[in-house]
């Protein structure tokens, strides 16, 4: 039996166009924002759930039936001879692909084939509009040419995610020295990453970013997330990430509508 982990809802219409023969499991959380860590499995997924339903207005029982219900798939990879990760380089999918990895490293691989349905970019800044908008054929190709993980590179995975989730940016810096070429772009990627992480009173990589565009005068919202996403698609967000940090920005008191205020002015002038 061969299981293809899908990023997302996007993916699956020109993905079952391809005929690829195997299971499917569809990856619908964002593992790139909100709580992390977790004594355990349960609780993990409990903050989650909490989490999505504060932040999105998702029902917990629908959390539960599309993502918690779900997770059996990967809970016992064993039955599987081959499990196709379709995950791609911006950091939204990689956090999510990294605890996938620590999940199936905890488990017995040993007949089981672990791959990574990447597309084909020379630079993680290369525009790439996702699987989602990528037709069959080309998502044949990227199938054709899947990389092969093997058990150092879920070792690695595995400590990545762990310090992803405990925030141990020593650690994460550690990595980014030594991660296999099988990660590619992951230095890049995860300082992306902690460039994002919140200081006290300095812009984050991704704040900066925006009171940028503001200060160089935005019309609107969309506007507004377009020009982000010219520079910053490197973190993978959607329009409901940005507006997040948006409405960071005005609980700040850094902007009032779509202008700068004194103090986000302020703040854009620090030095970083």
């Amino acid at each position: 039996m061969v299981l293809h982990v899908l990023n997302g809802d996007a993916l699956l219409p020109n993905f079952k166009r391809c005929y690829l023969v195997g299971d499917v499991m569809i990856w619908r959380e964002c593992l790139i924002e909100g709580p992390v860590s977790a004594k355990n499995e349960d609780e993990f997924w409990e903050q989650r759930k909490a989490y999505i339903a504060k932040t999105y207005q998702v029902p917990e029982d629908e959390y539960q039936h599309q993502v918690v219900e779900k997770l059996y798939k990967i809970a016992s990879p064993s039955k599987y001879k081959e499990i196709n990760l379709w995950f791609e380089f911006d950091l939204f999918c990689q956090a999510n692909m990294f605890y996938i990895l620590h999940r199936l490293h905890q488990s017995d691989l040993s007949n089981t084939k672990i791959n990574w349905v990447q597309p084909q970019q020379n630079s993680v800044n290369e525009f790439f509009s996702g699987f989602g908008n990528t037709n069959n054929q080309q998502l044949k190709d990227f199938f054709e040419t899947r990389i092969s993980l093997d058990q150092a590179d879920l070792e690695f995975a595995s400590k990545v995610w762990n310090a992803y989730a405990a925030n141990n940016k020593a650690a994460i810096r550690e990595h980014m020295q030594s991660a296999p070429s099988t990660f590619k772009f992951f230095d890049k990627v995860f300082e992306a990453h902690l460039e994002r992480l919140e200081s006290k009173d300095e812009a984050n990589r991704i704040e900066r970013r925006l009171l940028e565009v503001i200060s160089n005068g935005v019309s609107t919202e969309i506007d507004l997330l377009h020009r982000f996403w010219e520079t910053e698609s490197i973190y993978g967000f959607g329009d409901l990430q940005v507006v997040n940090y948006i409405n960071s920005l005005q609980e700040k008191n850094w902007i009032f509508g779509l202008s700068l205020t004194d103090a986000g002015a302020a703040a854009l002038e620090q030095k970083t």
